[in-house]
């Protein structure tokens, strides 16, 4: 009997020992049927620079996670007092293959140190999402995954008003991540699952920052310059890169207008962080004319930049020419800018550099239609400027109301001369040109997902004239006759002239202008009612010059200026200094001066508005001739009168001698 309790016995023992291993067997075989998975939640935490240095310091032991949720109000005691939850970051999963698979990929590539297996693209809804501002969350099964931070397809960039405007995200902590499922949870009693409360929150961080751009001179100056016309201006644009960027579009435009002209391939590029970096290699063809360039890093550009960045911040030095035409208006500053363009996400549209169009002949007139991309309405009212496309000279605005699709301009358009349209800015949307033919530009504005693009203050240049009437020697520039057709020429204090920059073309236009203005001169002096008409081809043919001043040595090379009807003509386009007409020519029946004339040239040397007096013009006389020259009548009347007096003094003698003999 007691054998028989006691083999009982053993067997309750054992049924006791091998019974939970029945259950364990059966729940192994459950799970095979229904494999475990785990919600993974992703918080973005975003940093202020100070915070996220200072976080970087802390031990792996003060940094760790045990995977559970951590309240929003308990950030600010665990990350720093910047700390706060954001949405619009996108994260991207891979998962670890064992198997060969072309979309393989290292977990080197992705970010994670000294990690060779390989990776593929998770399929479905959560192979990318989006954070909340409670998350974004994945549900996966066991294996090996990492978490890549998508800049590309984040909607994110800090669209608040003030100095963080703009500001994308940089450097990062615990991103790309990598994980491997399942989890245990902190309290040993299982793995984190898919229920409410044993989710996996995971809490990657990051700095948000945005270049720094200046446009200054070359020289690093910013004052206005003093400049005369023809002269070249040296540039250069400073662009900061963050530590930490990802930036997929890095643009620089310029666009010169009103006075100043683009010196095509004047562009360099350097940089002292990246020393290798190349216009040919790194930046993609270069859209340049006289009103401007657009300059863009292309892919590999991008690509040497981010890498760069990844240690510290990037400065890159653009430096170009700019030229003053005589568009540009005297004493008025004239500005240039620039304007960057930058962001996490590709630019897709191409043709931001307005087209040159000239207008239809049938009516003299250009038209802009207007198209919105993808853009869903209502939209706003939209303005764009014209300008000559020789000169930057400003002609008029269209204004295209709010809906409509297109509307013409021709007040003040020549027949058969080029224009460019540049649509005023539109807040959200970015533009492109094109041209289709018989004066008709189309507008289309592109959705832009980027930041508004940064504009440095502008460096300006200035330059002066002066303007002059030429009369007689009348006291009182009322009381006096103004003078047509005097000649001048213009010296500086080294006895150098000023001349136009030679060119074959210049030559053949200073030809056409030469002899319009006789035409025009002769037309007055005839009273043949032809002036007026004369005088329209003498003012096309003096715009048509586009000035450009040199200093030469030798006076016959000097550029004439020749008095008009009034008396009238100016100097314009000088840096601010001393110089001195030289009369050459003096009107019919006045005196040539001998002596040069002083002028001075500065701010405020223009004068205002066109009222005639002492002010806006400075007075030149000349002395009307009142001694007859050799050749004039009063010469007759003294040899007359020298003949008579030897006639009367041969009679005279000859009757002496008769008297005497």
């Amino acid at each position: 009997m007691k054998k028989l309790t006691k083999l009982f016995s053993l067997l309750t023992v054992l049924l006791t020992m091998f019974g939970p291993l029945g259950n364990l067997r059966h729940l192994v075989h459950a799970n095979d049927a229904q494999p475990h998975q785990t919600k993974v939640v992703v918080h973005k935490v975003l940093m202020s620079k100070n915070d996220f240095d200072t976080f970087a310091l802390k031990t792996d032991d003060e940094k760790t996670r045990n995977g559970s949720e951590l309240p929003k109000d308990q950030f600010a005691g665990y990350f720093g007092q910047s700390a706060t939850e954001i949405s619009g970051v996108t994260f991207k999963v891979y998962k670890k293959i064992t198997q060969e698979n072309a979309q393989a990929v290292t977990g080197e590539s992705l970010g994670i140190s000294g990690d060779n297996d390989k990776y593929v693209p998770l399929e479905g809804e959560y192979g990318s999402k989006t954070t909340s501002e409670s998350g974004a969350e994945f549900q996966l099964d066991n294996g090996v995954y990492i978490f890549v931070e998508d800049k590309v397809n984040s909607p994110y960039y800090n669209k608040t008003n003030g100095a963080d405007a703009g500001k994308e995200l940089t450097e990062a902590q615990a991103v790309p991540f990598r994980i491997e499922l399942p989890i245990t949870r902190p309290d040993g009693q299982g793995y984190f699952d898919t229920s409410r409360d044993h989710k996996l929150h995971i809490y990657p961080k990051n700095t948000e920052n945005k270049p720094t751009v200046t446009k200054t001179f070359k020289d690093g100056s910013t004052e206005n310059k003093n400049v005369a016309i023809g002269e070249e201006i040296e540039y250069k644009i400073s662009t900061t890169i963050p530590k930490g960027s990802s930036y997929k579009t890095l643009v620089w435009e310029d666009t010169m207008l009103e006075g100043l002209d683009f010196v095509v391939n004047s562009i360099t590029i350097s940089s002292t962080e990246l020393v290798s970096i190349s216009k040919d290699t790194h930046f993609s063809q270069v859209e340049q004319d006289k009103r401007g360039f657009v300059l863009k890093a292309n892919e590999e550009g991008l690509r040497a930049i981010e890498e760069a960045a990844k240690q510290r911040d990037i400065t890159i030095t653009v430096t170009y020419k700019g030229m003053l035409n005589d568009s540009a208006q005297v004493e008025t500053l004239i500005p240039n800018q620039v304007t960057f363009h930058y962001g996490n996400r590709p630019r897709t549209f191409t043709d931001e550099k307005p087209k040159p169009v000239t207008p239809d002949p049938n009516g003299n007139k250009i038209v802009v239609n207007k198209t919105w991309g993808n853009a869903v309405g209502p939209h706003p009212e939209v303005k764009f400027d014209i300008y000559e496309q020789e000169t930057g000279k400003k002609v008029g605005t269209v204004t295209l109301p709010a809906n409509q699709n297109s509307a013409e301009y021709s007040t003040d358009l020549k027949a058969g001369v080029q224009y460019i349209v540049i649509e005023q800015p539109v807040s959200g949307f970015l533009p492109s040109y094109t041209v289709n033919g018989n004066g008709v530009v189309t507008v289309t504005n592109n959705p832009s997902d980027n930041p508004p693009p940064l504009v440095p203050e502008k460096p300006q240049v200035i330059t002066h004239g002066k303007r002059f009437i030429k009369t007689d020697n009348v006291e009182g520039l009322d009381a006096s006759e103004k003078l047509t057709g005097a000649e001048f020429v213009v010296m500086n204090g080294q006895n150098q002239y000023l001349a136009l920059k030679s060119a074959t073309e210049q030559t053949e236009a200073l030809r056409k202008y030469n002899q319009a203005e006789q035409d025009y001169l002769a037309a007055v002096k005839a009273a043949n009612g032809q002036a007026e008409e004369k005088k329209a081809l003498r003012d096309t043919a003096y715009e048509a010059l586009n000035m450009q001043w040199k200093w030469v040595a030798d006076e016959s090379q000097a550029f004439k200026f020749i008095s008009s009807t009034e008396g009238k003509f100016e100097v314009k386009g000088l840096k601010a200094g001393t110089y001195y007409l030289k009369e050459t020519k003096a009107p019919e029946g006045y005196a040539l001066p001998s002596d040069k004339i002083q002028f001075t040239v500065n701010r405020g040397s223009w004068g205002s508005g066109e009222e005639v007096n002492t002010t806006n013009f400075q007075q030149v006389k000349n002395k009307k001739i009142t001694i007859p020259q050799t050749g004039g009548i009063g010469t007759l009347v003294f040899t007359v009168v020298g003949l008579s007096t030897m006639v009367f003094a041969f009679i005279a003698m000859k009757k002496r001698q008769a008297e005497e003999a």
